[in-house]
């Protein structure tokens, strides 16, 4: 029989001897609380994703209705969840890599979990959970450490991605960043094209001015570009949050020469080895082999991101399977006009969350 909060929370604490005090989950109306910002410094461990910045963007864009999971013990508090209801279940965080439980020790993190198994439909991305939580590993997060100069970077690259490097050279490809709308626009038209050969919806643009609000103001965005004879050919948007560099969005064009992004990642690799200790390279399904020999190439190593489900995980949770339905559309998809993917995108990208 599941218990409810209240015989959870008093049966269960940092010891075999204490309890917890309190636990809430509440929507604030669109005002991102202040307890939620002391659970960030309290607890550590927090990543973009937790991040007041990362929600007033999604808030914004989305309309999605917040939700802050906070458990204490005493006064202080002992783990903290943020999620948004999307589809008929909280996920925590939609449109998001990864935002598992801030938590103080393994017994908080228990306690929280085994709360929030009693509110419905449940999703937590990066994390993996006992039952009654379902966990799916379809996912790995890849990271390349920065820290100990350009030299042992370059050495973890591999012979054929330098080989790319050299080539792009050669060719003349040339690499800026800045952080202007003007920038943003740039590497929006790319992405727009790359998600049509993808066959996949593009994210509205207001989704990118809505970051750009959120992180321009504190010199936490860039905008990566690599022009040949005056085109750009390939971009990357990446956001900075505590020592962590993000590649939130890539793009390149169908005809980019050889070697551009190549180039591309490596001059950011570069930039960022001064004042950064890892290039957060975001999700990737296990199952998308070209993908994931691309990111080792670079230096990368992944590791585990688990998402936990309770009551069951989906019956497709992995991407790279899409079933007879997702595979007409993107057969559909391809062959549409850049405008028309513009705008139909902007209507349907929320039902990807």
């Amino acid at each position: 029989m599941k218990q409810n909060a209240s015989e959870i929370l008093h049966s269960a604490g940092p010891d075999s001897a204490s309890s917890f005090s309190e636990f809430l989950l509440e929507t604030h109306n669109g005002v991102i609380p202040e307890a939620w910002e002391s659970a960030l410094k309290t607890l550590g461990g927090a990543a973009l994703y937790h991040s007041p910045q990362w929600l007033e963007a999604l808030r914004s864009t989305y309309g999605l209705e917040l939700y802050f999971a906070l458990l204490r013990y005493g006064d202080e508090p002992a783990a903290a969840l943020v999620a948004a209801q999307a589809h008929g279940r909280i996920v925590a965080l939609p449109f998001s890599d990864y935002a598992p439980p801030l938590h103080k020790d393994a017994p908080a993190l228990q306690t929280l979990a085994a709360v929030l198994s009693g509110h419905g439909t449940v999703e937590i991305r990066g994390v993996g959970l006992p039952p009654p939580w379902h966990t799916n590993d379809s996912f790995e997060l890849w990271t390349v450490e920065l820290e100990g100069g350009l030299k042992p970077l370059e050495r973890r690259l591999a012979p054929d991605f330098r080989t790319s490097i050299r080539r792009a050279l050669a060719a003349q490809v040339c690499v800026e960043h800045g952080s202007t709308i003007e920038h943003l626009r740039r590497f929006y038209r790319l992405q727009l094209e790359n998600r049509r050969r993808l066959g996949v919806p593009p994210q509205p643009f207001a989704w990118f001015m809505n970051v750009h609000r959120a992180f321009a103001a504190t010199g936490q965005i860039e905008v990566w570009l690599a022009t040949h004879n005056g085109a750009d050919c390939a971009a990357d948007v990446v956001l900075r949050h505590e020592d962590t560099v993000y590649q939130k969005w890539n793009a390149r064009a169908d005809k980019a020469p050889n070697g551009a992004n190549h180039l591309l990642l490596w001059s950011l690799m570069e930039d960022y080895a001064k004042s950064c200790a890892r290039f957060d390279l975001g999700r990737t399904d296990r199952h998308n082999q070209g993908l994931r020999r691309f990111k080792q190439a670079m230096g990368a190593q992944a590791r585990p991101l688990p998402y936990a489900y309770c009551p069951a995980a989906p019956r497709f949770a992995s991407p790279e399977f899409p079933g007879k339905a997702a595979r007409v559309a993107q057969f559909v998809w391809r062959r549409l006009p850049l405008t028309v993917t513009r705008l139909v995108g902007a209507s349907v990208y929320r039902y990807f969350a």
